[in-house]
């Protein structure tokens, strides 16, 4: 028997090689921050009054180098239909500088009045044309100051908005990872339509999810669906992924696993992503080749661009031996060299540092089955920074055969700026409360378990959140409990 391989992964962020042209006749702020300290880049009233409030802090030892730091007033911002803007667009530069953790920016903030903290969001724009979104709980407001403050990785063109849709006492359902690594931006272009819930009385209200979670021909598959859960369970809570999905994997993930990688926001489904990842583990299957490059040697990046044009923030892992998804995403977490788990931070944990990396966004999973072959069993697992529209707070949901063969779990992640009224799976149309086992109430994983069925049975996820706007994954359609009796079914629309 085969033993089970994943290979070393790469990461490429190629949004850094972008220039970024000031659009301003003049800097606002224009000052010098050593590596060492770190410091704070702030314009005051004297400096320009539009941008005043504006701010750019960053740590000590989040700089690579020495580097001046500028700030000036943009050109306004392409936004959303709808949206408004509620302050100065703020150029920060230089564009291609790179931070080891994340930094802090405020901005002039300055709504009217019905202008709701909910429809407030930070509008991005960085030099490649890509937007970048931050909302929810990513944001914080200082009304008293007439500011907001978020974290990033990037320096772009941030701007302050409000978009009606979002209600005014309605904080959403999406909730944006402006986190660490340098490169790339997060964005996307909303969460549905949550701020309906913002209102008062008239009984049951829905999120617009669009189409998210649904599948399109046989993508994404159970086993796909699978590794895309796991995947965020164990972004939002690494130590409790261990304990709980992953203390049966060998070799065992000991205390230098998953020990230093903070939480962060769960990754999106996105089917450009989906459609990369098929598309490199069946090279590797039906081409007998194991390697990040396809079997014809065009470069990885060339690959993935030519399905997902959304952001030039991209990592991919891959692997092949498992048949389970819940072990193939145990095999990546371990990063295992040779018969141990590598440590954290080691540099030989590279699938563990893609899989735990703030700065991305969206996800698309690749299985491919192919008997007689080398492997047997091929994946790959492609990530990128920019998430497309919607976000809803209903992440993923699938169900897997585990803590035992007779037991079949259903799980979903749930991520909001407010803890749900309820998260439920809803089986043949009986609804199962779920419980908060991983994270916490507003980015957690939820789950329960049940006997495993003989038969097919048909599933989905909903949930309540904080202003009462139900939501559902997939948004149309069912699951199917593959691997329950004969099932071999995943969707059914």
């Amino acid at each position: 028997m085969r033993r089970p391989l994943s290979v070393i992964v790469f990461s490429c962020v190629l949004a850094a090689c972008n220039t970024q042209v000031t659009v301003g006749s003049r800097y606002a702020k224009s000052q010098r921050v050593l590596a060492l300290t770190g410091g704070s880049v702030t314009v005051t009233m004297a400096d320009d009054p539009a941008l005043a409030g504006t701010s750019v802090q960053i740590p000590p030892n989040a700089l690579s180098r020495d580097t001046t730091i500028t700030i000036a007033e943009a050109a306004p911002l392409p936004l959303p239909t709808g949206a408004t803007a509620l302050g100065p667009a703020a150029e920060l530069g230089p564009s291609d500088a790179t931070f080891a953790q994340p930094i802090t920016i405020v901005l002039p903030c300055r709504p009217s009045n019905g202008q709701g903290a909910g429809g407030l969001s930070v509008e991005g724009l960085d030099s490649a044309g890509a937007t970048i979104r931050v909302s929810g709980s990513d944001i914080t407001v200082d009304a008293a100051a007439g500011t907001v403050a978020f974290n990033t990785s990037r320096l772009v063109t941030f701007g302050c908005t409000f978009s009606p849709g979002s209600g005014t006492t309605d904080t959403g359902g999406d909730t944006t990872d402006t986190g660490g690594g340098a490169g790339g931006g997060t964005a996307d272009t909303g969460g549905g339509t949550a701020g309906a819930g913002g209102g008062s009385g008239g009984g049951l209200v829905s999120g617009d999810a669009g189409t998210y979670g649904e599948s399109t021909g046989d993508a994404p598959t159970w086993h796909e669906r699978v590794v895309v859960l796991m995947t965020n369970a164990a972004r939002v809570d690494p130590a409790g992924y261990k304990a709980t999905y992953g203390s049966d994997f060998q070799p065992a993930m000991g205390p230098t696993v998953l020990s230093t990688y903070p939480a962060v926001a769960p990754v999106y489904l996105n089917a450009a992503l989906d459609q990369s990842a098929r598309f490199h583990s069946e090279d590797m299957a039906t081409n007998r080749c194991f390697q990040l490059d396809s079997c014809d040697g065009t470069n990885v990046w060339t690959r993935v661009k030519s399905f997902y044009s959304l952001s030039s923030t991209l990592g991919e892992n891959y692997a092949g031996g498992f048949a389970d998804p819940r072990q193939t995403v145990n095999q990546l977490l371990c990063s295992a060299p040779a018969n141990t788990c590598c440590p954290d931070g080691a540099g030989c944990d590279g699938q563990r540092a893609l899989i735990m990396a703030g700065r991305f966004k969206a996800v698309g999973v690749g299985r491919v089955s192919a008997p007689g072959t080398y492997y047997g069993t091929y994946w790959t697992q492609d990530f990128g920074g920019v998430v497309a529209a919607p976000m809803p707070p209903l992440v993923d949901g699938s169900h897997l055969f585990y803590p035992s063969q007779s037991t079949t779990t259903f799980a979903t992640t749930f991520t909001s700026s407010g803890p749900p009224k309820s998260v439920s799976v809803v089986i043949d149309g009986v609804p199962t409360p779920l419980t908060l086992t991983l994270g916490n109430a507003t980015r957690g994983h939820w789950a329960a378990q049940t006997a495993r069925a003989n038969a097919c049975r048909s599933y989905s996820f909903e949930a309540v959140d904080a202003q009462g706007v139900t939501w559902r994954y997939p948004a149309h359609g069912v699951l199917r409990t593959t691997g329950e009796g004969g099932c071999t079914e995943s969707f059914s629309p």
